[in-house]
């Protein structure tokens, strides 16, 4: 039954990477308005004012951009097959300390109430200089929690490297199946470039990601046209250098001193005017039928307009 189960979970994702050809995220018409002032003034803000003009809700639409699978081929060629969750997991080179060998610095990080009922710290020598970001799992990924055979944890990270490019991003891999051992490694984030001879690092933080089937969905920082970036958990390709470069490199391939590198496969743009939301934070609600993406911005509390919150549509393939 397990092997049977996983078999379909995998099928349900060849089928959203096929939709990818056409609109993965539909927005909805249930595009929703929260006034900052009511959200800054009180627990409860009130009920949500529905956004109902062309001109509301056409400031939500994104726009999908795929990366061409000749791009993505000719990476894989020159970097070698792809790999996928289990082999990531199991190459797991840092290891989370128990709440016990926690310094005391970073238990006074734990929440206060409700106290947390385990904790963890990551390895200080591999997070030195990052910026820990969004947090998701495969409980997000699939209804039974678990991807395959193992309960997985994928944890953001940023680092401001002081280029004009902004600096890097990636998404670290927890194997979650053992409480009293997480081991984990790390994939950089990348967008690939020249035709696929070669790829850039993500240079923003990541501020929200969602797991779903065996898509990775990223936000991205203002400066980037992409607001959001689609990476294929079963596509990760192997840096053959831990050069900290990134990268086409003498000899090799980079990814910023990572084991190794997942590449976009697509992403979503803003449409281009002032007033287009930049999701900042996302999360899957699956209350929803078809499943989907809730979206939310950052807006300054001395800003002059409300904050929005919306959602998108979640469709695969079989979807009619």
């Amino acid at each position: 039954m397990k092997q049977r189960g996983r078999h379909r979970r995998r099928r349900r994702g060849r089928a959203l990477r096929a939709a990818l050809t056409g609109a993965a995220l539909a927005l909805t018409g249930a595009a929703t308005l929260i006034s900052a002032s009511q959200a800054t003034v009180a627990d409860d803000p009130g009920a949500l004012k529905p956004l109902t003009s062309a001109a509301e809700t056409d400031a939500l639409r994104l726009t999908e951009h795929r990366v061409p699978t000749a791009w993505l081929d000719r990476l894989s060629a020159a970097m070698g097959d792809p790999v996928g969750v289990d082999t990531v997991l199991e190459s797991a080179d840092h290891t989370l300390r128990d709440a016990a060998d926690c310094t005391a610095g970073e238990r006074e990080a734990l929440p206060v109430s409700p106290a947390a009922t385990r904790a963890y710290c990551w390895d200080e020598t591999d997070t030195d200089g990052w910026r820990p970001g969004a947090v998701t799992t495969s409980g997000d990924a699939d209804e039974d929690g678990r991807w395959g055979a193992h309960r997985v944890v994928l944890s953001a990270w940023s680092r401001d490297d002081g280029t004009p490019q902004g600096g890097l991003a990636r998404v670290s891999f927890v194997d979650a199946d053992d409480p009293g051992r997480l081991g984990y490694t790390s994939a950089l984030l990348a967008v690939p470039v020249d035709g696929g001879h070669d790829y850039r690092g993500l240079a923003s933080p990541v501020t929200g990601m969602v797991w779903y089937q065996d898509k990775l969905l990223v936000t991205s920082a203002a400066g980037d046209r992409e607001a959001l970036y689609v990476y294929d958990v079963e596509r990760v390709q192997r840096a053959t250098t831990a050069a900290d470069a990134v990268g086409r490199v003498p000899g090799g391939w980079a990814a910023g001193g990572h084991r190794y590198v997942l590449p976009a496969i697509a992403s979503y743009r803003l449409p281009d005017t002032d007033g287009a939301a930049r999701p900042g934070a996302i999360s899957l609600d699956r209350g929803t039928s078809p499943d989907s993406l809730v979206a939310t911005e950052h807006v300054a509390a001395d800003g002059d307009r409300p904050t929005r919150l919306w959602r998108y549509a979640l469709r695969t393939a079989t979807d009619p």
